[in-house]
């Protein structure tokens, strides 16, 4: 029999609960937060790591002997991973870069963006503390 590949959540906040009961279907999921050295450390334990931008991703994370073989992060940037340390340590990245077609159907990001700007001329932030 196989073993359930390990997954290692740095980044749990937040993190839609639907999504976390259809990784369990097929994964063994441990949740963080971790700091920078249990990531470090944990990250050689398990098959795949989940992260968002609160974690660098280099060559430190990457660059030891290992069972990792995927960083998985729901950004379009990847300022975070090294992508050069991913690639010669033989990790995959799976990202929402280039999802266009996806990242269109998603109006939360337009609508938060254009309440900050709002938020931001109209000076409501300041008055909000005395509500």
């Amino acid at each position: 029999m196989s073993r359930r590949p390990r997954v290692l959540n740095a980044e749990p906040w937040e993190y839609s609960p639907r999504a976390r009961r259809v990784l369990e279907r097929f994964a063994d999921v441990e949740d963080g937060p971790v700091d920078r050295a249990a990531l470090v450390e944990r990250a050689r334990a398990v098959d795949a790591l989940i992260v968002r931008l609160g974690h660098r991703v280099d060559a430190e994370v990457l660059g030891r002997p290992s069972r990792l073989q995927a960083v998985v992060t729901a950004t379009t940037g990847l300022d975070h991973v090294d992508l050069g340390a991913a690639e010669a340590a033989g990790v995959a990245v799976l990202s929402l870069r280039g999802e266009r077609a996806f990242l269109e159907g998603i109006r939360a990001t337009v609508e938060h963006t254009f309440a900050l700007l709002l938020t931001l001329l109209r000076r409501t932030h300041r008055a909000s503390a005395h509500v």
